[in-house]
């Protein structure tokens, strides 16, 4: 049976649509000791599953009858209405949440999983939906009358376990990198110690006195379009999401880099964003495996090959990034000191046993590139599951 011939029906008319409520805070009788999960829109937001397990926070009886809340059935969808729209979750016992939900509790002719499926394929559509100026939301109104295709049960049953087996093969893949990541640093802590204790008394010397050459850079003129037809890697912070740079969303010209204070960055630098909402968070670190170029939100470090191995700096600042997340300024916007970064303590072991990290990392890194290959069929195959069940409507 293809798409075209289910029908479709509102989320109102085959599901039970439920709010939630929060207790008031400064009433410690409605939290302390309390049994009942109570779950928020930021217990959805890490999970690398369909299942919600892990629940920080639990609510009394009073407490759950001192306001709107109600408990939901185990098999429920939660659903995220706002502060994001589209958080997904199905929980494996009974719950309730706060008001930044409208979570689904099905009939009896659709399959929760089959549910699951369907709302984090329309996730966006839905997300259009959302009004609101301080922070978009839908409401319970309009995610009732939202349309999902509803084959007949045996139908949905079987969609949604072809799907859940092959986003098992996402997620296994997934894990596997995220536990190589685990290895390197665990492996950092074992040779070196903590970058930032020095347990193992390291001599201690500035960044500064690591570098070869601090490079920053710049933006050529936005106005000439020309300066951004070429080849180059201009490198932002926003491509400052992967460990290894080869490519860059924006390319720009020779002459660009003529007409401007970008500089060429020889491979094998290390990059570091100096100001962005992210350093909030996160201190975004690269190494660039090409020529690049910056923009001046970010700065380049050349590094003395015959004093520290760059895979060794990496790690110092990736797994020391909170001492210096402590110190960011936000004026017009978040940054990061130059002379932090210049007088950040590295400890200074042999450059025998840093070089025999960067060769553990090595071959690591080549392996978690046949898992990332692996992982990008992975994620083509769902991706296409997806679009055949729910778009383009063809079966089995």
């Amino acid at each position: 049976m293809k798409n075209k011939d289910w029908k479709k029906v509102k989320l109102g008319e085959v599901c039970e649509i439920v709010s939630g409520s929060t207790p008031k805070r400064n009433n410690v009788e409605y939290w302390e000791e309390g049994i009942i999960p109570w779950v928020t829109p930021k217990d959805l937001s890490k999970l690398n599953t369909r299942f919600l397990e892990d629940i920080p926070e639990y609510i009394t009886e009073l407490g759950y009858r001192s306001c709107s809340t109600t408990l939901l059935p185990t098999n429920s969808l939660l659903f995220s209405s706002r502060a994001p729209i589209g958080h997904i979750a199905i929980n494996k016992e009974p719950v309730c949440t706060n008001q930044g939900f409208k979570s689904f509790v099905p009939k009896t002719m659709l399959d929760v999983h089959y549910l699951y499926y369907t709302m984090y394929f329309f996730k966006e559509q839905v997300q259009a939906l959302g009004t609101g100026s301080t922070f978009k939301e839908v409401s319970k109104r309009v995610i009732s009358d939202f349309q999902i295709p509803l084959p007949p049960l045996a139908e949905q049953k079987a969609i949604a376990a072809q799907l859940d087996r092959a986003d098992k093969v996402r997620q296994a893949l997934a894990q596997s990198l995220a536990d190589y990541d685990r290895l390197l640093a665990a492996s950092f802590l074992d040779m070196f110690g903590d970058p930032v204790l020095n347990p193992k008394g390291w001599e201690v010397v500035k960044m500064s006195a690591t570098c070869k050459k601090v490079l920053g850079g710049g933006t050529p003129s936005k106005s000439n379009q020309d300066f951004y037809e070429g080849d180059i890697p201009w490198v932002t912070p926003k491509d400052m999401k992967v460990k290894n740079i080869k490519i860059s969303i924006d390319t720009i010209t020779e002459e660009a880099i003529s007409n401007s204070s970008v500089k060429l960055i020889p491979p094998k630098s290390l990059l570091m964003v100096m100001r962005s909402g992210i350093l909030k968070k996160k201190l975004p670190l690269a190494i660039n495996q090409v020529e690049v170029t910056i923009n001046q939100d970010m700065k380049a470090f050349i590094l003395k090959k015959d004093m520290v191995e760059l895979q060794y700096i990496f790690y110092c600042f990736h797994l020391g990034q909170q001492k210096l997340l402590g110190k960011v300024r936000s004026v017009t916007a978040d940054n990061l000191s130059f002379r932090d970064i210049k007088n950040f303590p590295i400890p200074l072991p042999p450059l025998s046993l840093q070089q025999q990290f960067a060769q553990l990392v090595e071959r690591i890194e080549r392996q978690k590139a046949l898992i990332q290959s692996a992982q990008q069929s992975a994620e083509d195959l769902f991706g296409a599951l997806l679009q055949a069940y729910f778009y383009e409507g063809k079966i089995g």
